[in-house]
């Protein structure tokens, strides 16, 4: 198979990317929500989970300039910085989100 456009395969890779996100982070809210613990726990949980909703953010912002390096503008170098950027910082705040469960 011949990639005719690899701007458009990264696009859809980076939206895919930031859809998984939201999926994986918002997996879990129904089993907490049913959990047998007061509310206050529970609401707690929820809202360390959504601490992962971040990553969502940052994919967002690392698919842009992604794009924006290989197909938005001439100077590809230029813009790979910001996108490499962004991408360490999902990385980071996936680490962050997981706690101590690394």
């Amino acid at each position: 198979m011949c990639m005719t456009n690899p701007q458009l395969i990264i696009l859809a890779f980076g939206i895919m990317n930031s859809i998984l996100n939201l999926l994986i982070t918002a997996l879990p809210v129904p089993v907490v929500i049913k959990l047998h613990m007061p509310l206050r726990e529970r609401i707690g949980v929820i809202i360390l989970l959504g601490l992962g909703s971040c990553t969502i953010v940052c994919a967002i912002v690392k698919t842009y300039y992604t794009w924006l390096a290989l197909a938005g503008s001439y100077d590809h170098t230029w813009w790979c910085v910001p996108a490499w950027i962004a991408g360490i910082i999902e990385m980071n705040v996936i680490l962050v989100s997981l706690g101590d469960d690394v």
